[in-house]
């Protein structure tokens, strides 16, 4: 009883396993009094036949005692009335003899079937136990698998938010960083406005001497006719207005490039900062401008060395004008 109260203990979160198990116990605490009844029944069986021996015992002691007072009809009549009331003590004590004895078989019988019922029912019990446990180890199994996959998701998502995080600490890294670049940018242009403004100044006053060749050739028809070594002066000196004139204006344009490539990188930043765009159309553009920004720095590198062989040129040009031109 011991283990099954145990084992109910045990699987006390099934409640039909524990009230199957209270009514066994019930039973074999039922059949426990029977027993213990029995056993006082015996007792008392055994004190009853004890007390009919010793009155059996001195019921012959006063019989033959009184053989010697009364030879003939005592004796008969002692033994008479004594032996009916023995013969029906026997027999009533033999039946309950014999009753006792078909009880004692029975609760024998029924404590071997309530041993057997115990036994079978503490193995079923100990088979919804196991199949209880492994039910329990199966559903703890499966939330530890939730749980780990829930952890699993969590740091996932914990990572991809970090990650998230420095992407966007880097976008403002870059936005700080391109307003800078944007204000750097408007100085040059500042910069590069007032060298374009002042190389136009120059550029008209160049155009105004560009007019020199007509008071020369005023100047030759009239006054100065047959003084060769003014006109080639005058003419010498045109040429380096005009060959300074060219090179001017070659580098208004390459400022003009310049600016024009300055002023659309502009554009493309701040339009950059004000549209709203996925991280992978982001990272595009971003690779778009570092592209179009190593050409620019490419291109700003390669420039000078374009300047001069345009200089260059237009020089071996003039030369070769001149030398016609003497010719």
């Amino acid at each position: 009883m011991d283990s099954i109260s145990n084992s109910g203990v045990s699987l006390i979160l099934n409640p039909d396993i524990a009230n199957v198990i209270n009514e066994h116990q019930h039973d074999l605490s039922t059949c426990e009094e029977e027993f213990e009844n029995q056993e006082e029944i015996q007792q008392m069986l055994a004190n009853a036949f004890d007390s009919q021996s010793l009155s059996n015992t001195d019921n012959d002691e006063h019989a033959f005692g009184d053989d010697d007072d009364d030879d003939v009809q005592l004796p008969v009549q002692i033994s008479t009335i004594e032996h009916v009331p023995q013969s029906e003590d026997n027999v009533r004590l033999q039946q309950d003899n014999e009753t006792l004895r078909h009880r004692i078989t029975e609760y024998a019988a029924n404590e071997e079937i309530y041993r057997q019922n115990t036994l079978e029912y503490e193995h079923k019990m100990n088979e919804l136990n196991e199949k209880h446990e492994q039910k329990f180890f199966s559903l703890r199994l499966e939330y530890e698998t939730k749980i780990e996959q829930l952890i699993n998701k969590t740091s996932e998502q914990q990572i991809e938010m970090l990650t998230l995080k420095q992407m966007y600490e880097t976008i403002y890294d870059e936005k700080c960083h391109v307003d800078e670049q944007i204000n750097d940018i408007r100085l040059n242009e500042q910069n590069l406005q007032e060298k374009l403004d002042k190389i136009q100044t120059e550029y008209e006053q160049l155009l105004k001497l560009n007019k020199k060749p007509l008071m020369i050739n005023v100047l030759t028809q009239t006054d100065f006719i047959d003084d060769d070594k003014k006109i080639k002066q005058l003419q010498n000196e045109l040429d380096d207005y005009k060959l300074k004139l060219n090179s001017k204006q070659i580098e208004i344009n390459s400022l003009k490039f310049d600016l024009n490539n300055l002023k659309q990188e502009m554009n493309d930043r701040l339009s950059l900062l004000t549209t709203n765009i996925s991280n992978e159309k982001l990272n595009k553009v971003l690779s778009e401008r570092d592209q179009h920004l190593n050409e620019l720095n490419k291109l700003k590198i390669e420039l000078p060395d374009l300047k001069q062989q345009m200089i260059e040129s237009f020089q071996t040009k003039v030369i070769t004008f001149k030398d016609q031109h003497r010719v």
